[in-house]
């Protein structure tokens, strides 16, 4: 279908090709420091806008924030896939599931590639586009994300989409928005901590304890007014799945133990940053998953070596555009 999503090379060929170096000398002193450390989209200077779009700089928050905005979600998609290029030291050691190649945003990173693109299928939802919302969602979504290796978490966020568009069930298009800003901006916070981005997070209890590594995969938030004071009234938000989690005291040692065995959206790469754990058990089952995900890469590595390449991404690690247009779709869900 054409929806803007599925014109192959998005015009990266004739894109700008620049260093950040080179990129901050078009800015004055004050305008880098400013933008790159607050998120409001008029921290942006306006002339220097859609360079930053087009480059896929993700140096100020503010470009993000504009485009969730003004609900360029496709844009948003080809923005965050640009970023990967233009970052290309911070993704080639980030690499979400590897062997995959850094830039190939839906083996790299298909949480991100889902993302901007589940949303737009949502905002079609909410303009009455129902049929269109559901082709896209099996054309641009589905489709190219079916083959490759994901968690629990992509699942949930294909299959929630899935429901809504069959069921009809109620849309907040404003909270959805909302939400997935925010999903966007920690995945960004986890897989690239060196831009910062203005992002100021409460950092867990015991930090500076060995155990306390933690900090970095989550933060102290206060309920929501609407909701019910627990008992423990600060609440620990999962940058990795994005989950509001009621914990018992120690919480660092408690969040520890939710992203060893119980958050959704864990991938090889974060595993391999998870702080040490304060259990046997826990250490164990680290040892597991490690083993299984360098088994998994490494099957996925032989696959596109003979040519298969199918098994976990379409074309292979190294082979296609990942705008190009996917397989057929597999049976709906």
């Amino acid at each position: 279908m054409a929806d803007g999503d599925s014109s192959g090379s998005d015009g990266d060929d004739t894109a700008p090709r620049m260093e950040e170096s080179d990129l901050r000398s078009l800015f004055s002193a004050e305008e880098w420091e400013i933008g790159t450390k607050f998120p409001e989209p008029d921290t942006v200077p306006t002339k220097h806008f859609e360079l930053l779009v087009s480059l896929g700089s993700l140096n100020f928050p503010g470009v993000l924030r504009s485009m969730v905005d003004e609900r360029r979600w496709l844009d948003i998609g080809r923005y965050l896939r640009r970023a990967l290029r233009f970052h290309a030291k911070d993704a080639a050691e980030a690499v979400a599931y590897p062997p995959a190649r850094p830039d190939h945003i839906r083996r790299a990173h298909p949480e991100l590639y889902v993302l901007p693109r589940r949303q737009h299928a949502l905002e079609l939802l909410g303009q009455g586009k129902r049929q269109e919302a559901l082709r896209y969602y099996h054309d641009a979504i589905l489709a190219r994300i079916h083959p490759v290796r994901r968690n629990a978490h992509v699942d949930e966020l294909l299959s929630s989409l899935a429901e809504i568009i069959n069921q009809d069930k109620p849309l907040d298009l404003g909270r959805e928005a909302l939400e997935t800003h925010k999903a966007i901006e920690e995945y960004i916070e986890l897989y690239f901590p060196r831009l910062r981005r203005g992002v100021k997070l409460r950092g867990l209890p015991g930090d500076g304890d060995k155990l306390g590594g933690s900090c970095r995969f989550g933060w102290l938030v206060l309920p929501l007014q609407q909701e019910p004071c627990e008992e423990h009234h600060e609440l620990v938000r999962c940058l990795v799945c994005h989950s509001r989690l009621h914990l018992r005291s120690p919480q660092h040692w408690t969040f520890t133990e939710h992203l060893y065995t119980e958050c959704p959206a864990m991938t090889p790469y974060l595993r391999k940053q998870l702080p040490r754990p304060h259990l046997q058990r826990l250490g164990t089952r680290r040892d597991q998953d490690l083993a299984q995900d360098e088994a998994d890469a490494a099957a996925e590595a032989a696959a596109a070596a003979g040519g298969g390449g199918g098994g976990a991404g379409g074309a292979g690690i190294h082979g296609d555009d990942d705008d190009a247009a996917g397989a057929a779709a597999p049976p709906a869900t």
